[in-house]
């Protein structure tokens, strides 16, 4: 089922690629080629490792936080395209708040998701704070899921971030569902931090990120969302996404399943 999902996104970023249209590069030599990104806000120099083989591909990796900065491969035309999303210079990655490329988090064990949480307590600003509780918000296996929802319930977060939190840990997680279910538990406290109307919209948010129609049915019933006609509208959003989420995963993971058996 990983392989599965993983070719899914791999197939959408090669049909970017093949949209995207941006120039060709011949193929690199072989090997990995080090060079000076920039340098960070407080003088620290950060450097890009480029990898490439020989067919064309090439992955380039920072060491600020260890980001997948680009990912070029070549279409069925041989033609160069990058398939991820990422900003351009050093300075977007230090201050958006997007986080593409990121995999520290992704991969964390609980002592480094502990020093990373650690790290944003002692954040002196918000921007900084929330890089951090970003990267835990990319934890994958459930126990953190757990966890930063009950993140979520403290004080470590402004309660005007909360929501991009919660919806950033929807999307980057290998079970968004989990998510659902534990941000749907602990919804009367998580809301009761929040604006008036930004309730609905977050648990549309989260709720889209999912592939089970149930999710999108629980999402309708809500009294939060009945509330008002434009959580009512979001959550119809998010209803019809997981439809298309649903149909496309229909679609196409008979043909990669296909593949896969035969590669």
């Amino acid at each position: 089922q990983m392989r599965i999902a993983i070719c899914v996104l791999l197939l959408m970023g090669f049909t970017a690629a093949i949209v995207d249209g941006r120039a060709a590069k011949e193929p690199q030599t072989p090997g990995v080629k080090k060079s000076l990104f920039g340098k960070t806000h407080d003088g620290r120099e950060a450097h890009l490792y480029t990898l490439s083989n020989k067919s064309g591909m090439q992955v380039v990796i920072s060491d600020f936080g260890g980001t997948v900065v680009s990912i070029k491969v070549p279409d069925r035309n041989g033609k160069i395209g990058d398939v991820v999303l990422g900003y351009d210079t050093l300075e977007g990655y230090e201050n958006g708040t997007a986080y593409f490329g990121s995999t520290v988090g992704r991969y964390a064990n609980q002592a480094t998701f502990d020093q990373l949480r650690t790290l944003g307590k002692a954040a002196s600003s918000t921007e900084d704070k929330l890089r951090f509780y970003f990267a835990l918000a990319g934890a994958q296996d459930g126990t953190f899921i757990e966890q930063n929802v009950k993140i979520a319930l403290t004080d470590e977060i402004s309660n005007g971030r909360v929501n991009r939190f919660l919806i950033q840990l929807a999307l980057q997680a290998s079970d968004p569902d989990l998510v659902w279910k534990d941000v749907l538990a602990e919804r009367a406290p998580i809301l009761a931090k929040l604006s008036a109307g930004r309730g609905g919209q977050m648990l549309a948010a989260i709720a889209q990120a999912s592939f089970d129609p149930v999710i999108g049915r629980e999402l309708l019933a809500l009294p939060e969302v009945q509330a008002s006609q434009g959580a009512r509208y979001e959550a119809a959003k998010a209803v019809a996404r997981i439809q298309e989420q649903i149909d496309f995963r229909k679609q196409v993971l008979p043909a990669l399943a296909q593949w896969l058996g035969t590669h």
